[in-house]
């Protein structure tokens, strides 16, 4: 099991997202109600610092988002399509993100049909979002979400679809996410008090961090930016504690498989020591040391089939539970236990030769002289 969840944490470091945090900068801001209240406030605000921060040296593309997809977007919605009829407390949730236009660009998520969210949308253009391939099945399977409208539960209003993207994953959340529904609102239109700074750049991200500072306090000097620094280095570290384990998997997995050969080799010796008259007798009658190496063979194999047996129940409820819980976790497929099954059949099958060798070779005459 312990080869399994190491494979499964490599894969899971390793696995396509759908988007890519390599070259991204990001830094949180909050925004006071007290002094952004009016969400025109809000709006002045964001476009002036996308402003700033699209002229910063170094930097391809700007975006003001509510979250990028590394644990969650923040912020889910229960939606309802156009034309559809679902029971009240039924309608489908989705996970939901506002973004300004330039967000797709930033995290490299590929547009499948449509378009982007125009640069120029104004708060009062006509309400429109941008869902991921999973929801479009979802609401429309075999048709273009384009030009579809959906609405949220609690608004009334209509939003278009102006495009789809593909769907993108959480870089460092283990568990499967409540929904794989996806859905971005522009950010004019939605302006958070809770927002992210992230943006794409051919320089090291974490090199960004004075100029955005400065590009924010040009604007407010009273607002902070938290964490800032690059999105590589932040999954890094939240996902430090999987790399641990797997060394320390690795280290007690090579630590269990020698201490089970040495185990298994004492086992098979000592209960060949204690046939040693029986193997003298049948020496003695004409046995040949092929006939008393395969006895003790079957012997080591009699025990390695009783700890399969045992075993493999075990591995197959540990790898069920760890399945459940951890569902982003691509644990390996059959052919792990099969190898396994084969280094261990092949490390009995050693520590058994070495005593049935020796016993194999025993003097007849002196076996039975000693007993």
């Amino acid at each position: 099991m312990a080869g399994s969840f190491a494979l499964g944490s490599r894969g899971f470091l390793d696995r396509d997202l759908g988007w890519n945090p390599d070259g991204i900068f990001n830094g949180y801001l909050v925004t006071p109600y007290n002094r952004y209240g009016d969400d025109e406030k809000c709006r002045t605000f964001h476009r002036d610092l996308l402003e700033r921060l699209t002229a910063i040296p170094g930097v391809q593309h700007a975006s003001i988002t509510t979250g990028l997809p590394m644990f969650s977007f923040f912020g889910s919605a229960n939606l309802v399509a156009e034309g559809q009829t679902v029971s009240p407390g039924q309608e489908p949730l989705a996970m939901e993100a506002s973004v300004s236009s330039d967000y797709f660009a930033v995290a490299q998520v590929p547009l499948r049909r449509g378009a982007f969210f125009p640069a120029d949308l104004r708060a009062d253009s006509r309400p429109m979002v941008i869902v991921n391939e999973s929801l479009a099945r979802r609401f429309w399977p075999g048709e273009d979400a384009v030009g579809k409208r959906v609405r949220f539960k609690d608004r009334d209003a209509l939003a278009e679809v102006v495009g789809v993207v593909g769907d993108v994953r959480m870089a460092a959340n283990l568990g499967r996410p409540e929904t794989t529904l996806q859905i971005y609102r522009p950010l004019v239109q939605n302006p958070p008090r809770y927002q992210l700074i992230a943006l794409r750049s051919g320089l090291p991200p974490e090199t960004l961090t004075s100029a955005v500072r400065q590009a924010v306090a040009a604007l407010d000097p009273d607002l902070p930016v938290a964490n800032p620094g690059s999105v590589r280095e932040a999954l890094r570290q939240g996902l430090s504690n999987i790399n641990v384990v797997i060394v320390n998997l690795a280290v007690f997995a090579g630590m269990g498989l020698l201490i089970a050969v040495v185990g298994l080799y004492g086992v098979i010796a000592h209960l060949t020591a204690q046939r040693t008259r029986d193997i003298g007798v049948r020496i003695a009658l004409g046995a040949d040391y092929r006939h008393i190496v395969t006895m003790v063979l079957r012997q080591g194999l009699l025990l390695f089939a009783l700890g399969m047996a045992v075993g493999l129940p075990l591995f197959g409820f540990a790898r069920y539970f760890l399945g459940r819980t951890m569902q982003e976790m691509p644990f390996p497929g059959i052919w792990l236990p099969a190898a396994i099954l084969l280094a261990l059949g092949m490390a009995t099958l050693l520590a058994s030769w070495l005593p049935a060798r020796r016993a194999a070779r025993v003097n007849p005459l002196v076996a039975l002289h000693n007993d």
